[in-house]
């Protein structure tokens, strides 16, 4: 017997460091994501680890799924600190790490004389983020598996609820619970893309949430139109983390990490094609997939749609849009959402309302999109 085959020769070694440093990075990504506090619920695999009761749920259970993640595991905001949004410039220059750029997506809301944007680099490692904005409790919430956004109203039967993130997936889509239930009440979880309790005290009531205006644009459009806009401060500890995506390429593969189902059919738009769901001037909701969108476009009363030199196009609801807007992957709405209907943007034909100027009176022109143009 030779030496090579009693161990491992120069090759099965090199192989085995390989696969020993793909690890270390796959860990060294995904581990700045937990929550470093003891006591988590929940192992990260088996469903009833995580301590709720799904014997009401509204959804089959069996495809409720855990994230890998304990509950909490990614950790929520609550009530952050803030600055001014002028003031984030010189921040990134100072402590020379880049917080907010002028290209990076953020979630604009605006009540009561107050604005606010929260970036989806921020979001990408929190999920939910609780805040109150001109007197609204409000939750703002993404998704990174579903790129998507929806903003709610946190007051849900006569009671504000503060959202945690449960460390569970239906459908490879967020499910919040609601913290601080009471001890007389145990949690529920709850459906970021149905808006609803879907398991637990909340399900049986019935209790839905409300879906709240919000932009989803670049900055520095959001900037120009909120000077005044304040966001989140951010910790320092914290900084060099927001610059990475924990995701990493995931929505260029074209590849689901969770199980999902039912899957659209072949023939529409690609799973990960994004999609803007909206209610029209009638009540109607509206699919809209934003694929090959182009220019800029008026959808309802008091919600625009733009598109971007580089995609995703830009969202404007403004505070008085009764759209209830959000944004997700296609596969995500169908699969939550199994009899819904894509509408082309040509199919938006009929849709009245004044066009939404999308650069404050003012702004150089070089920044001035063309007007909204109505859909006629």
């Amino acid at each position: 017997m030779t030496q090579e085959s009693r161990g491992w020769g120069p090759g099965a070694w090199l192989l085995g460091l390989a696969g020993v440093l793909v690890l270390l990075a796959a860990v060294w990504r995904v581990l700045p994501m937990l929550d470093s506090s003891s006591g988590a619920i929940g192992d990260g695999v088996e469903v009833a680890s995580y301590g709720f009761d799904l014997g009401n749920a509204l959804v089959p259970p069996e495809r409720i799924v855990a994230s890998g993640f304990p509950r909490d595991g990614v950790p929520a905001l609550s009530n952050p600190a803030l600055m001014p949004g002028r003031e984030v410039e010189e921040f990134s220059r100072s402590r020379r790490g880049k917080y907010i750029v002028p290209d990076d997506r953020v979630v604009g809301v605006a009540f009561g004389g107050e604005a606010r944007a929260y970036p989806l680099r921020v979001l990408n490692w929190h999920e939910v983020l609780n805040d109150v904005v001109g007197g609204v409790p409000l939750a703002v919430t993404f998704h990174p598996l579903c790129d998507s956004v929806v903003v709610f109203d946190r007051r849900v039967a006569q009671r504000t609820i503060e959202f945690g993130v449960s460390g569970l997936l239906y459908n490879s889509n967020l499910l919040m619970y609601d913290r601080g239930a009471g001890a007389d009440e145990a949690p529920s979880l709850w459906s970021q893309l149905q808006a609803r309790a879907i398991a637990g005290p909340a399900a049986d009531r019935g209790d839905e949430l409300k879906i709240l205006p919000a932009s989803i644009m670049r900055w520095r459009d959001w900037l120009e139109r909120h000077p005044e806009t304040t966001v989140p401060a951010v910790e320092l500890d914290r900084l060099r983390k927001y610059q990475r995506n924990p995701c990493g390429n995931y929505l260029t593969t074209g590849t689901l990490r969770f199980p999902v189902d039912p899957l659209p059919p072949a023939e529409g738009p690609a799973l990960m094609e994004r999609v803007v769901v909206f209610e029209d001037a009638a009540g109607s909701r509206r699919v809209v997939p934003l694929g090959e969108f182009e220019g800029t476009r008026q959808l309802a009363p008091g919600l625009a749609l733009r598109a971007e030199a580089e995609p995703p196009p830009s969202i404007l609801a403004e505070e008085s849009s009764a759209s209830r807007p959000l944004l997700t992957l296609w596969f995500a709405w169908f699969a939550t959402h199994p009899d819904s209907a894509l509408d082309g943007l040509q199919s938006t034909q009929g849709q009245t309302g004044s066009s939404i100027a999308w650069a404050k009176q003012g702004a150089p022109a070089a920044a001035r999109a063309a007007p909204a143009e109505s859909v006629p």
